[in-house]
């Protein structure tokens, strides 16, 4: 019995031990935060973050103006947008937003709002709706409407209903002063992109 316990306690030659902790074992994070190369990733990528949002945040200056349309675009790439104007003395003045209007090949249609949640972290997991309501509603960015409009049709293609026309629809209502008793004044509605699934064959 010692000479088995022994037999198997000595490890064999070139074979390495199911509990090992070298570099095959490491997660692609690890491996890549272990290397050379990979560190220098990592800095390059905090560096250049940093260095944005500094930018981002200056006060109107021409460094700004000269390096804003170059820094805008990695901000709204990586989901740093920030938006301190919804403080006072100057908050936004209107609340907005894009649903949709889906209508199916047998003549019904639904209505598509942004998902809401809840009033404690609600507001933390659906803030990017918002972010990409105004998106849809910006001119400059028009080229994101069509995509989304068939995003819609895919997912609202279930149990096989056919949808054959999305509309996307602005929502628009001005906020009343903090404090105010009256009711919120009625949304103001038009269509900024129709998408007709029967002319391109429901791509």
């Amino acid at each position: 019995m010692v000479c088995e316990k022994e037999q198997l306690d000595e490890a064999e030659p070139g074979k390495s031990s199911a509990t090992s902790t070298g570099p095959d074992r490491l997660s692609p994070q690890e491996r890549l935060e272990a290397s050379p190369a990979g560190q220098w990733v990592v800095r390059a990528f905090l560096a250049v973050t940093v260095t944005a949002l500094i930018v981002f945040n200056f006060p109107g200056s021409g460094i700004r103006s000269l390096a804003l349309p170059f820094v805008e675009r990695y901000i709204n790439a990586t989901g740093l947008t920030q938006g301190w104007n919804v403080f006072a003395p100057d908050p936004p003045g209107f609340t907005s937003e894009v649903v949709a209007r889906i209508e199916y090949l047998d003549g019904t249609s639904v209505r598509w709002q942004p998902p809401r949640g809840g009033d404690l972290v609600g507001e933390y997991r659906t803030y990017h709706w918002a972010v990409g309501s105004g998106r849809l509603q910006g001119e400059g960015w028009r080229s994101l409407r069509e995509p989304f409009a068939r995003w819609l049709a895919r997912i609202h293609s279930e149990g096989g209903r056919r949808p054959v026309r999305v509309e996307l629809i602005s929502r628009i209502r001005p906020n009343l002063p903090p404090g105010t008793d009256a009711p919120s004044p009625p949304w103001k509605e038009s269509t900024v992109f129709t998408l007709d699934l029967r002319s391109d064959g429901g791509r």
